[in-house]
């Protein structure tokens, strides 16, 4: 699969829960929330390379 169709998930922290962008090809997708237990669970089936924590990139 081309890197046009690859999904990528952006993701940072407000408050208690995680919020995670979806994009895949340039194009803005779902937006979704998860509890910190809840997206260590959820992030095991994504790839590391497409998982982008915004709040490292900050820094």
């Amino acid at each position: 699969m081309s890197s046009f169709h690859t999904m990528v998930h952006y993701y940072w922290k407000e408050g208690d829960e995680i919020v995670v962008q979806n994009w895949v090809g340039g194009m803005k997708g779902q937006e979704h929330r998860h509890s910190p237990e809840d997206f260590k669970r959820w992030s095991k089936d994504i790839k590391a390379e497409n998982l982008i924590d915004l709040d490292e990139e900050k820094s």
